[in-house]
């Protein structure tokens, strides 16, 4: 995994950011599984909105 794809870093960069998040994932996404998603929004609290897009995986919906 790329280093600035790394959990911690993205945790990281959703803590400095003070404004609103969108957060899309792939639910096949195989390069980072969708609980990592999870986590990212959990870690963005309020700001963030998680949208778990089926059946999409790490690039984009499958009819793009």
């Amino acid at each position: 995994m790329h280093s600035d794809l790394a959990p911690s870093g993205n945790e990281a960069a959703l803590r400095s950011y003070a404004g609103p998040i969108l957060l899309a994932h792939g639910v096949n996404d195989e390069i980072a599984p969708v609980s990592q998603g999870r986590r990212l929004a959990a870690v963005a609290g309020e700001r963030g909105h998680l949208v778990i897009v089926s059946p999409a995986d790490h690039d984009a919906p499958w009819d793009w």
